[in-house]
């Protein structure tokens, strides 16, 4: 059921939704474990969709954990909201300070990510990294995927630290960007 969800949702709005099916284990596995799980007290998931990289943040987070979801289709939010009752889910990534902030914290350790930045427009795209860099713990790891190295030059622009990951075994193969401020 939840691939025939995300392809209709893919279908309907191809600018919003990256790819015709969710992440394959492979890749959930692949960014899972570029997060520091027993030292992250606060996270945020943006591009939440149909919970495939949540469930798995679910088993991993401390039970003392703070996490908010962040997605743009309203029924997807529904049915996160309802799947996960514990997490705070939002709509708009362009407003990370604000959810931070309404949450009661002053930074996050964590913010993973499955939005497909490049098909949207450069201001966008611009902006939301710009609120992951201001949302995030000097300490704090980005953790994203893409199909294709071309964020790269702008996440260097906030990040002086990434590493990178193929994971072929996704359609399309996937690249997993994590970044830090620093070693």
């Amino acid at each position: 059921m939840e691939r025939v969800t995300f392809f209709r949702k893919f279908v309907e709005h191809p600018t919003e939704i990256g790819s015709v099916t969710p992440s394959s284990a492979a890749l959930v596995e692949a960014m899972a474990d570029q997060v520091p799980w027993q030292h992250v007290q606060s996270v945020i998931e943006l591009g939440s969709g149909t919970g495939t990289f949540t469930r798995a943040m679910a088993d991993r987070v401390r039970a003392d954990c703070r996490v908010i979801l962040v997605e743009q289709d309203w029924q997807m939010r529904y049915d996160l909201q309802q799947e996960f009752p514990d997490f705070v889910v939002e709509e708009r990534a362009e407003e990370l300070t604000r959810m931070v902030h309404q949450s009661g914290l002053q930074h996050v350790d964590c913010v993973v990510s499955g939005l497909p930045f490049l098909s949207f427009p450069k201001a966008l795209r611009e902006e939301i990294i710009r609120e992951v860099w201001q949302v995030l713990s000097p300490e704090g790891v980005f953790v994203l995927f893409q199909y294709t190295p071309f964020l790269r030059p702008l996440l260097a622009g906030y990040f002086p630290s990434i590493e990178t990951k193929y994971v072929l075994k996704n359609f399309p193969p996937a690249l997993v960007y994590t970044c830090r401020f620093g070693r």
